[in-house]
């Protein structure tokens, strides 16, 4: 078979195990019988594109006698988070939508290799990964919740939703998809699953016990505490014991990136939220945050998502707001608007990073957060969130 790749052309480690698995050639898209990757809806019509989750499932059911059980996870926000934690409560790989960590690469490539297959594996799936969802079956489905993103990729919000649902497109009545019930759009999308539905609500009657996850999870904020019941909820499914799975979460310290603490500055921790590309992910972080603290924010705002929220929220937790990047004249302006005045405006992501120091020697916190997509400055949020804890490094 002739196979185009999208995403992974100049990555040798994928192609090597890609060609190790079958007959496959790598060709020009113009030549190929299947294109591997992400691609838009009729972006591409020389031939069909699925994403390597659909192909690497579709290679792992050449040992069906050898099938691990899948869980997906999807979701705007807290998807990565939820992955890692859950893998960790059960021992077992993350892959999918996590780079370095493809699900390919767990593919076996002979039935000896899948005879030693992982019993589970928790996969992460992107919303540009969804549409391609064919045959890809989890037998455990989480959707963390669903908020307008990725618009200009899918054309409208109901087409995003609508991608989401495909995560339990092949569920039946035998699987489980465990949701969050607080969120309208995730509700409404629900009609036309067949799996069994757990709702995810710390606040709502259920079986599992709060108080102690709360002891053993070393995540701040409520967010994490829902992720964290949506993982228990799963892994209880699959009959993890509370002993195994308790001193498990006590382990897992959290994902790079995501309210990571870099450092700490007059008492003030200093942390790494680079992941925050919407709304709702920056105000979820400052929720998470005790007293007012200074807000890093900035990069190339995504202009079809309202700030109403976030305005408000910025008011509420911040004590300065330090604006760097493309959208910082919008950013300024809007917060102007509400009545928020403690704006600093920085000439560049150093700059940035040095005057939010110094204010945070006499705030609660400094959070970057920076709400925005980073491609005005970076390759993307990952190079950006290591260059913030280089700087922080070097400056304290």
């Amino acid at each position: 078979m002739n196979i185009s790749l999208l995403q992974h052309a100049q990555d040798q480690t994928y192609i090597d195990k890609l060609l190790r698995l079958g007959d496959y050639r790598i060709v020009a898209p113009d030549r190929a019988d299947l294109i591997l990757g992400v691609a838009q809806q009729n972006q591409i019509k020389s031939a069909p594109v699925i994403h390597e989750i659909e192909f690497a499932y579709r290679l792992f059911a050449k040992y069906e006698d050898h099938m691990p059980v899948f869980i997906g996870v999807t979701g705007t926000n807290g998807k990565t988070t939820v992955t890692k934690l859950l893998a960790t409560l059960l021992d077992c790989p993350a892959a999918g939508n996590i780079f370095g960590s493809e699900l390919i690469y767990l593919v076996p490539e002979n039935e000896a290799q899948a005879r030693q297959s992982p019993k589970h594996i928790v996969v992460e799936v992107a919303s540009a990964q969804c549409p391609s969802i064919r045959d890809f079956h989890p037998q455990i489905a989480i959707i963390t919740n669903i908020r307008a993103d990725h618009i200009p990729f899918h054309g409208d919000e109901e087409s995003y939703a609508l991608a989401k649902a495909r995560i339990f497109l092949n569920q039946t009545e035998d699987d489980l998809l465990i949701y969050n019930p607080n969120d309208a759009t995730t509700k409404r999308i629900l009609a036309e699953c067949r799996a069994e539905q757990v709702a995810f609500d710390v606040d709502a009657p259920h079986p599992y016990n709060i108080e102690a996850i709360q002891d053993h999870l070393q995540l701040p904020g409520r967010f994490n505490l829902e992720n964290a019941l949506a993982c228990v909820i799963a892994a209880k499914r699959l009959g993890l014991d509370d002993e195994t799975l308790y001193r498990r979460m006590s382990r897992f310290e959290g994902v790079p990136q995501r309210m990571e603490q870099v450092g700490e500055i007059g008492g003030a921790p200093v942390i790494n939220n680079s992941v925050a590309t919407n709304p709702d992910a920056t105000i979820n972080a400052l929720s998470a945050l005790q007293g007012k603290g200074v807000l890093i924010l900035g990069g190339m705002h995504k202009e079809y998502l309202p700030l109403d929220e976030l305005l408000e929220s910025v008011k509420e937790h911040c004590s300065d707001v330090v604006l760097y990047g493309r959208s910082a004249d919008d950013l300024s302006k809007r917060l102007e608007a509400v009545g928020y005045s403690a704006i600093v405006r920085a000439q560049s992501f150093q700059e940035a990073i040095e005057r939010a120091l110094e204010l945070g020697k006499d705030s609660d916190y400094v959070l970057f957060s920076p709400t925005c997509i980073a491609y005005d400055m970076f390759k993307d949020t990952v190079e950006r969130g290591v260059k913030f804890k280089e700087i922080v490094g070097q400056l304290l």
